[in-house]
């Protein structure tokens, strides 16, 4: 109740000088309504203020709360203590009217506000003008006892009464020792020698103590709490039933009976079962929209604004900050939110929306209302609109990647209902070669400089094959698969795939022969035999189309941009294992295999050892000596040359060194081509 009461105080202390501000914060220095205290604010009662009997200051804890936990004994608690008769219905063992001197009975007596025993229910023997047992006078009774000089060590003459406890009040007599400055049994004091006693461990707040006779005497002591009179000048708020005029109302509380405890102070318990505007509990009953951070739930949002924070103001709702994040309706179009307001559409049209006509309007909830874009449809209706778009959604209207020149993949639809083509393939993966030399037999003099390039990852597949010419020449007996390599195919088939492949991708075409339109060319247009009009072929080395790799170009690359004209096999570095890179006899089961089925070399190129033997452009003849900067073979011959070994054959035709050449027009099931590019 102690501590409860001195929270409420301090929180009506607090209410009494607000400004009205909705800035609490604890640590702020400042005791703001809800908090009891505030630790920056550095000023909090004793325990002893507050009516403890020992121990140190009260404490305020982080959450500006007091805390009085460290704080010891008060009348209040339940147990006796110090000069304590009693405490609430703690009696000790007087707990009946009989118990105690001058009373009789067997009621039980009750214990005050200030610890002492209530007898005022108890009947009391002493005042009936009888000295009865245990009675040493009774009112004008003195038992015979009439004079100071009849007591034991007192001077005679001086006036003997009897107090309302029938016991003799010698207050007035004089003892024969007092006046020889020592305070001796029976005195409470000498002229000059109070000892430690002053009107404030009397209980009084200021005077001045006297010795009388020997005795304390308090009229010069002025205020004490308990005397009915509120002396504010000492902190006093109220005193026994004085409580000012004050009420739980005046002090902020919508109801409760105000009370004064035993040290003056107002007793607030009342009031705050019925609660107080910065409490920080809403009490709808008494019209409270919100208390300090309690909105009970509610946020801008639930007023129909589009954000900002709620801000509580004598427990009444202030939107001020919601207002200005707007809200639908206030004729100002907030387009962080909204997507119109009332007539501003926000330069928007339906056909802004995709739509291809109409007249759009806004919903009461500031959305666009498209109910009147209408006619011929609009981008995202999954029908294609063939005057304004190409698809709609998933809608290709039937075409696929290869209608616009791609191998394979996936055709896709824009938002604005454009065909996108990210998805789809090319034919080929082009590898970049880098521009590089090397020694191109045991002789160190013979050197061969290379141009950068580009060359495709894999051997041309059968797949591929068939995509150009629509036709797959392989023998399928000696093939697993589509991705296996295409076979069966001569010099000039690989030639002219070239020239085709270049027109479908809408690039130049290195190779001409006289009298052939590569545009028309079918498959069954390409010789079989030996053709001198195709033996003529010519080729434009700055054309940007596909062509067949030279011979240096195809060991650079073969050997992975490093000079080693002696490496067993393309991706050799030292230790590593043929069997890993290469498809030959020893691993094939004399089939050719699916072309990246084995490991690349050290640039990311597939097969360039086994597999197939690939045609290269070079006619077959003896390199020249010294150095070769891009050399392409001889001008004229008729052999052409082929690399990299076949499936069926031994590991030593997998050496990129390796010599092999054929007639153009033969065809075998080991031989097939990759193809290149500047």
């Amino acid at each position: 109740m102690k501590k409860l009461l001195i929270c409420i105080l301090l929180s009506v202390a607090v209410i009494s000088c607000d400004d009205g501000g909705t800035d609490n914060n604890c640590g702020n220095g400042t005791i703001d309504i809800g908090e009891e205290c505030d630790p920056a604010a550095g000023v909090m009662p004793s325990c002893a203020e507050e009516g403890y009997y020992g121990n140190s200051l009260t404490l305020c804890s982080d959450s500006c709360k007091i805390d009085y936990s460290q704080c010891e004994g008060i009348c209040g608690d339940g147990i006796i203590q110090g000069s304590e008769e009693c405490d609430t219905n703690n009696l000790g063992d007087s707990p009946v009217c009989g118990d105690h001197t001058g009373y009789t009975g067997d009621a039980q007596v009750s214990c005050g506000s200030s610890c002492r025993y209530d007898l005022s229910m108890c009947e009391k023997v002493c005042g009936n003008g009888e000295i009865d047992e245990g009675e040493e006078c009774d009112g004008e009774d003195l038992g015979g006892k009439t004079n100071c000089g009849m007591f034991d060590g007192f001077n005679v003459g001086e006036h003997v009464g009897c107090t309302d406890s029938c016991k003799y009040d010698l207050s007035e007599c004089v003892l024969i020792s007092c006046g020889n400055g020592v305070v001796e049994e029976g005195e409470d004091c000498e002229i000059g020698n109070l000892g430690d006693n002053t009107c404030l461990s009397e209980g009084y707040y200021s005077g001045m103590l006297k010795c009388t006779n020997c005795h304390l005497d308090i009229s010069g002591c002025v205020g004490i709490c308990g005397d009915g009179e509120i002396q504010s000048t000492y902190s006093e708020e109220c005193d026994g039933l004085n409580l000012s005029n004050k009420t739980c109302g005046d002090l902020g509380y919508h109801g409760g009976e105000l009370g004064c405890n035993s040290v003056c102070k107002f007793d607030l318990s009342d009031c705050m079962s019925e609660g107080i505007c910065g409490d920080g509990v809403v009490q709808v009953s008494y019209n409270e929209e919100c208390d300090n951070t309690d909105f009970q739930g509610q946020t801008c949002g639930d007023f129909g604004y589009h954000g900002g924070d709620l801000i509580c103001n004598s427990c009444e709702i202030d939107l001020s900050n919601c207002v200005e994040e707007g809200r639908c309706g206030d004729g100002i179009l907030q387009t962080s939110y909204e997507e119109c307001e009332g007539t501003n559409l926000n330069g928007t049209s339906c056909m802004d929306l995709g739509f291809y006509t109409g007249n759009l309007g806004c919903n009461e909830d500031c959305s666009f209302d498209e109910s009147n874009c209408e006619g011929i449809g609009y981008c995202g209706d999954g029908d294609i609109q063939t005057s304004y778009e190409e698809c709609d959604l998933s809608n290709m209207g039937g075409m696929n990647c290869s209608d616009f020149g791609y191998f394979n993949g996936n055709l896709a639809c824009s938002g604005s209902c454009t065909l996108e083509y990210n998805g789809c393939n090319y034919l080929l993966t082009m590898i970049d070669v880098n521009g590089g030399s090397f020694q191109r037999d045991s002789e160190p003099a013979n050197v061969s400089v290379v141009s950068a390039f580009k060359i495709s990852e894999t051997e041309i597949t059968r797949e591929q094959f068939s995509f150009i010419f629509g036709t797959d020449p392989s023998n399928t007996s000696v093939s697993n698969g589509i991705t296996d390599p295409v076979q069966m195919v001569n010099w000039y088939h690989a030639i002219a795939f070239c020239n085709k492949l270049s027109i479908h991708e809408g690039l130049t075409p290195v190779y001409s022969i006289s009298g052939v339109d590569f545009s028309t060319l079918t498959y069954g247009d390409i010789p079989t035999t030996s053709n001198s009009t195709w033996n003529a072929v010519s080729a434009n080395w700055n054309a940007d189309g596909y062509r067949l790799p030279t011979e240096m170009e195809w060991i650079w690359a073969a050997l992975g941009e490093e000079d080693d004209i002696f490496k067993p096999f393309a991706g050799y570095d030292g230790t590593n294992s043929i069997g890993d890179y290469a498809v030959y006899n020893m691993n094939s089961e004399y089939k050719t295999a699916s072309v990246k089925s084995k490991l690349p070399n050290q640039i990311g190129i597939y097969d360039m050892s086994g597999n197939i033997m690939e045609f290269i452009w070079d006619y077959h003849a003896t390199y020249p000596s010294g150095t070769l900067n891009d050399y392409r073979g001889p001008v004229s011959g008729y052999y052409r040359k082929v690399k990299g070994g076949p499936y069926d054959n031994d590991a030593n035709m997998c050496a990129p060194a390796h010599q092999f050449y054929v007639t153009p027009e033969t065809k075998y099931n080991s031989m097939g081509f990759r193809v290149a590019k500047y």
